[in-house]
């Protein structure tokens, strides 16, 4: 089985002993949110070992990084870290969703099919 995980601390909570979070399945036309476990703006190192490519995005819905099929990031990097709200995995290349701050005014649309 090929997993995509995210990791509360950076080396993948080598030295620190910290939460999880890993899938396996496909989520292309319902984007996910941190939230629903409480792990929104947590994640510092993530793996994915599968063939989908995961996309996400913070709390602005700003897209933050993209993770090729059969990638890691030790650490997101101090800009990104602790910011991920958002994300979608998909077997297709491209991902879908706002790469731009929301004007005032503007409507929350988060994702939409293209």
């Amino acid at each position: 089985m090929r997993w995509y995980c995210f990791y509360k601390n950076r080396d993948w909570n080598e030295n620190v002993a910290g939460r999880r979070l890993q899938w396996s399945d496909p989520h292309c036309d319902d984007v996910m949110d941190f939230e629903q476990w409480s792990f929104a703006n947590k994640t510092s190192s993530w793996v994915n070992t599968g063939f989908l490519e995961v996309t996400v995005w913070d709390d602005t819905v700003h897209k933050i990084w993209t993770e090729a099929p059969n990638s890691l990031s030790s650490y997101v990097g101090s800009s990104h870290n602790d910011s991920a709200r958002f994300f979608e995995a998909c077997a297709c290349p491209s991902a879908r969703g706002i790469s731009r701050p929301l004007n005032a005014g503007e409507t929350t649309v988060l994702f939409s099919d293209p």
